[in-house]
């Protein structure tokens, strides 16, 4: 019996719309968002376009993995400038300026190795340990520098929380993403449902950081 894959179709459905979320509330919350947080909601407006360009290829059966491809750069690259904002008197930041063009220069080796037709995992899984080491880095400095009262109060958390989550969840699959679609294809479309679910959570947790801007100290 041919196995119903109809709930994973439906959150990827959930998972194009969810783009939505963050988009308009960082549309009504542009005038609080500062450097840093205006490089998430640019990352959040290409991924609404390359979200649109992958649904309407997808429909058409055309391939669009390169669509991806193109968005992982620019989504290293704009995460990349929010932490070195957010460290921007750190040393620190030199190191995060070289590695967007080593990054770049990953992305174009993946490209060469793997091709046009496969998921650029060579990237994604650097880039994904890089970003929850960022991450961590980013907690304890929101521990060591401490604005807020409520730590549930500040848009760092909620920005910081969406990245870790969404890279540590999605690792996993990152890693094996080429293999797995090679040789076990039909559990494929439930681990892309997990994948969908983790950007639901990402745009959920964006969405709630850009909202909490409005109550930013400094």
């Amino acid at each position: 019996m041919k196995p119903n894959y109809s709930f994973y179709i439906f959150l990827v459905y959930v998972s194009f719309f969810s783009t939505l979320v963050p988009a308009i509330t960082g549309f009504f919350r542009i005038k609080y968002l500062g450097a840093r947080e205006k490089a998430l909601f640019y990352l959040i407006l290409v991924s609404l376009v390359s979200e649109s360009v992958i649904f309407i290829l997808r429909e058409l059966n055309i391939r669009n993995l390169y669509v991806a491809r193109i968005y992982d750069v620019m989504e290293f690259t704009l995460i990349s400038l929010f932490y070195i904002r957010l460290f921007d008197k750190s040393k620190i930041t030199l190191y995060m300026k070289i590695l967007v063009f080593v990054f770049i220069g990953i992305a174009i080796l993946d490209f060469y190795y793997n091709g046009i037709s496969s998921m650029d995992d060579i990237f994604l899984t650097t880039e994904s340990i890089l970003f929850m080491i960022y991450s961590l880095f980013a907690f304890f400095h929101l521990l060591q520098n401490p604005v807020y009262d409520n730590v549930l109060a500040a848009p760092l958390f909620w920005f910081n929380t969406a990245i870790l989550t969404y890279f540590s969840g999605n690792l996993f699959l990152f890693v094996f993403s080429n293999y797995l679609e090679n040789h076990f294809a039909k559990v494929s479309p439930a681990l892309w449902g997990i994948h969908s679910l983790l950007n639901i959570v990402f745009y959920f947790l964006i969405s709630t950081g850009f909202w909490k801007t409005a109550t930013q100290r400094t």
